[in-house]
């Protein structure tokens, strides 16, 4: 579309152009453990519409509830997304189609994109599903759209707490995913031999003590010095290790960063 014109002084004036942001848009799912919100965004990264549906431990219960809530979102403009991106708060295979493991839901290679796919097109919508980590897509995020981040900043750590605490790896100018797409999972680092039990076997895995949780309930017993203490010994290892340009933090955490942070 025109944005105007503009002119040299020589020839004729140049007209200015630029992309109409609703011409097209796509759908981002942000499974979490008893709410996923499911947004409408367009080609300027601004969310249009959203919804919010509780996250089924069953595949197909959520996969039929996401596709109705995707339903109607497409419905008030009656046009198809262009793509539909899942953020899993777990393992996903490189295929960018099956969770490998989400174990606070219990899906275990689970062929998601599939499964959402097959209930879109019952409902008529014909786009294609991926799916991703959401650690991994919010370094993506950050990097492509935060322009507080210098150009010159290659190697960054994302962290991110949820029902747990996940990592998103952006190392010499590309985000980092492993041989096999699954780098970044240092919440099973174990912090504390003689901690919390984790669904991995071990005990004090950094991630059965600094989830959303144990810091709203640490928070209430007015410990909240311990958590950052737990969370600080996690992310220091990781900063020791990878020497990052910047670690970022985000998810449950924001709420109390002045009071763990008074910096």
């Amino acid at each position: 579309m025109s944005a105007g014109k503009t002119s040299s002084g020589l020839g004729k004036r140049q007209v200015l152009l630029s992309f109409n942001p609703g011409k097209a848009f796509v759908i981002s799912v942000d499974v979490g453990l008893a709410t996923t919100i499911v947004a409408r965004v367009d080609l300027s990264v601004n969310v249009t519409d959203k919804c919010e549906i509780g996250t089924s431990e069953s595949p197909e219960r959520f996969a039929c509830e996401l596709v109705d809530c995707i339903s109607d979102l497409c419905n008030k403009g009656n046009e198809l997304p262009s793509y539909l991106v899942i953020s899993a708060p777990g393992l996903v295979r490189g295929d960018l189609r099956t969770a490998i493991n989400v174990p606070l839901l219990h899906w275990t290679d689970l062929v998601l994109a599939e499964l959402v796919e097959s209930r879109l097109k019952l409902k008529g919508l014909d786009s294609p599903v991926m799916i991703n980590n959401d650690a991994k897509l919010r370094v993506l995020a950050e990097v492509a759209l935060n322009r507080d981040i210098p150009d010159d900043f290659a190697n960054i750590v994302y962290a991110l707490v949820k029902e747990g605490v996940g990592i998103g790896l952006f190392i010499n100018g590309i985000i980092y995913v492993g041989s096999n797409h699954i780098a970044g999972e240092f919440g099973y680092m174990s912090i504390d031999p003689n901690g919390p039990e984790c669904s991995c076997g071990r005990k004090g895995c950094w991630l059965t003590m600094v989830g959303s949780r144990e810091l709203d309930d640490l928070v209430i017993s007015d410990r909240l010095d311990d958590y950052i203490e737990s969370f600080s010994i996690g992310l220091m290892n990781i900063v020791n290790g990878l020497d990052p340009d910047l670690v970022v933090i985000s998810g449950a955490l924001e709420e109390y960063w002045t009071a763990s942070c008074p910096c």
